[in-house]
C-alpha cells in the first residue's frame, strides 16, 4: 500500500469519525488534536532549533480568542471567524518574527516572555 493511498484512508476515516462517534467522543478527539499541534509545534521550535519559547502558545491564544469572540460576539460564521482568526495568529507571529528573528538564547526566551505578557493583557 502507497504513502498517498494510507493518508487517503486516514482522512476519509477521520471525515466519517463525526457521523459515527457521540459528540462527547468528537469534542475530545477534536481537542486532542489541537492540543497536539500545539506541542508539535513547541517541539519544533525547541527540538530542532534549541530556542526556548515562553510564548508560543500566545498565537495559540490569540486565534482562540478572535474565533470565540466573533462567533459569540459578532454572530460571524464558523469559515469566517476561523479564516480570521488564523489571518489575526498569522499577523501576530509575523509582527513577532520580525522583532525575534535575529534573537538567540536568552535574548529570544526573554522575547517570547515579553510576548506572552502583553498577550495576557
Amino acid at each position: 500500500m502507497t504513502l498517498p493511498l494510507k493518508v487517503g484512508l486516514l482522512a476519509a476515516a477521520v471525515a466519517v469519525l463525526p457521523w459515527v462517534l457521540p459528540d462527547f467522543q468528537v469534542t475530545l478527539l477534536t481537542e486532542a488534536t489541537i492540543l497536539g499541534l500545539v506541542a508539535m509545534s513547541l517541539d519544533l521550535i525547541m527540538g530542532y532549533t534549541g530556542l526556548v519559547s515562553f510564548g508560543h502558545a500566545a498565537f495559540f491564544g490569540i486565534g482562540a480568542y478572535t474565533a470565540a469572540l466573533l462567533l459569540l460576539r459578532a454572530g460571524a460564521s464558523l469559515p469566517a471567524a476561523l479564516g480570521a482568526a488564523l489571518a489575526l495568529a498569522a499577523a501576530a507571529g509575523a509582527a513577532f518574527g520580525y522583532l525575534a528573528i535575529r534573537a538567540r538564547g536568552i535574548y529570544f526566551a526573554m522575547l517570547t516572555l515579553a510576548l506572552s505578557e502583553v498577550a495576557r493583557g
